[in-house]
């Protein structure tokens, strides 16, 4: 998956990208303090969901 938004996501992106098979994805811009958190809990790894349909 190639999605170059600047600006992020919006919470659409993950339903409509499973609407068209893809099931995963690199999130490569994110804060430098976001990134430490999720590597010493871990949670690099995790399940991108929308709030609304089915997944």
């Amino acid at each position: 998956m190639w999605s170059n938004d600047p600006f992020g996501h919006g919470p659409s992106v993950p339903y409509l990208f499973t609407k068209t098979g893809i099931n995963r994805g690199v999130i490569n811009r994110i804060h430098d303090d976001l990134k430490i958190f999720l590597r010493k809990h871990g949670a690099l790894s995790f399940y991108w969901r929308q709030f609304f349909g089915e997944f």
